[in-house]
């Protein structure tokens, strides 16, 4: 079947892939917290970069709250009885 379409095959071009403009650097994302005149304690940066590590790691943009307890623990944070 001959294609009514008599333009140049687009299928025969190289399109460029979107590049990822953002780096993974976890110091820029928490500055990015930090414009909103919020002062974080280092225990909680420390739980920010942790976040933003896995969530880079395993292209989750939005983890459960079972991921985050995960993230929680591997930082050693425990329940106290």
């Amino acid at each position: 079947m001959k294609s009514v379409y008599a333009g140049p095959e687009r299928r025969s071009r190289t399109v460029p892939v979107a590049v990822e403009r953002r780096e993974h650097d976890h110091t820029r994302l928490i500055s990015q917290f930090n414009c909103l005149d919020i002062v974080y304690t280092p225990e909680e940066e420390e739980f920010l970069k942790a976040m933003e590590t896995y969530k880079a790691r395993y292209r989750r943009p939005f983890p459960t709250w079972r991921e985050a307890l995960a993230v929680l623990k591997s930082l050693g944070y425990e329940k106290k009885s």
